[in-house]
């Protein structure tokens, strides 16, 4: 670059003559790239935030979510506090609403009774309702257990059933009224492949459990049925 004033030969990016000091003007060309590389190292910036703010928000390819089906309730349910779901790992959802109250249902023989009928009743123990859907037919039967309550002996325990006549035991897998214990006596289960209401229950009256668990292991013709009695403990327990 010469100077405009003098003559002399400066450099190309001098600012001021080396000779006279007279301010050089500046090329067009070195202000413009000047200018060119500041938008684009400002594009490039503005570009890796951009995608960086879109790989934290969008969800990973990789992680599919869990998709749980809605509980469809079984004909009966109430409305509570609080609960616990969760998914049995077979496509299997079970929802268990926590115990609304205790209270006696009384045992309704239609068949050979024990002569103590006045005794006929059992206690609806630590109760829980059980409502269940979408079994899939390849994973059919399912097992439901339960926890015995601390307290309850285990041949006290029963699983009861909820069918259109009432409340009756479910039968376990050896044929036993109630359910099958564990052999620790730590659980009672059945097993069912239709969808249904179970609750868990506690003889009152030992010879009553003898009397069931003496029972043929085929079904009796007449169903066993459980009647609530005069005595409001759960609006769930009603059949309508």
């Amino acid at each position: 670059m010469f100077c405009p004033k003098c003559g002399a030969k400066n450099e190309d990016t001098a600012k001021f003559c080396i000779q006279c000091g007279h301010p050089l003007p500046r090329k067009v060309g070195v202000a413009r790239g000047a200018r060119k590389l500041f938008w684009l190292i400002g594009a490039l910036v503005l570009a890796v935030v951009l995608v960086a703010a879109g790989v934290l928000s969008y969800p990973h390819l990789g992680d599919k979510p869990i998709m749980l089906e809605s509980v469809a309730v079984v004909k009966h349910t109430f409305e509570a506090a609080r609960g616990t779901d969760w998914d049995t790992g077979i496509g299997l959802r079970i929802s268990i609403p926590p115990a609304p109250a205790e209270g006696k249902v009384k045992l309704v023989v239609k068949q050979s009774a024990p002569e103590q009928l006045e005794e006929s009743f059992i206690t609806l123990r630590s109760v829980y309702d059980i409502s269940l859907a979408s079994a899939p037919q390849e994973h059919s039967p399912v097992r439901l257990s339960f926890e015995i309550p601390e307290g309850v002996e285990p041949r006290s325990a029963v699983i009861l059933q909820w069918t259109e006549e009432g409340w009756v035991p479910a039968r376990g897998e050896e044929g036993i009224p109630g359910g099958t214990v564990s052999p620790d006596g730590r659980y009672i289960s059945v097993v069912r492949e239709q969808l249904s209401r179970y609750a868990l229950a506690e003889w009152l009256y030992k010879h009553i459990f003898r009397y069931f668990e003496n029972l043929p292991e085929a079904p009796p013709p007449s169903p066993i049925t459980l009647a609530v009695m005069t005595f409001s403990f759960c609006p769930s327990f009603n059949s309508s």
